[in-house]
């Protein structure tokens, strides 16, 4: 995975829920392995938005007011329409 802060290629055990960035301490959610571990939500609970700057499609936990892309560090607000297209 890739730190979400810093862009750094990083490296898990299996099975992890968070990882911390080496290079600068970012604790990063693994997204991969979350759904495995909380039996309760389903991949219907992620949002999908698309980066306000460069466009890249990025996925948050569902209620997130807002995602930081990991390509560009952009911050995109999760507005109302987007969450009403998930339902």
């Amino acid at each position: 995975m890739v730190c979400g802060y810093c862009r750094q290629l990083l490296a898990y055990p299996k099975g992890s829920v968070h990882v911390q960035c080496f290079g600068c301490g970012t604790i990063n959610l693994v997204l991969e392995d979350f759904f495995a571990f909380s039996p309760s939500l389903s991949e219907h609970e992620v949002g999908k938005v698309y980066c306000g700057k460069c466009e890249t499609l990025l996925m948050y936990p569902f209620g997130a007011p807002a995602v930081k892309c990991s390509n560009c560090c952009f911050v995109t607000e999760v507005g109302v329409s987007e969450l009403l297209l998930l339902t």
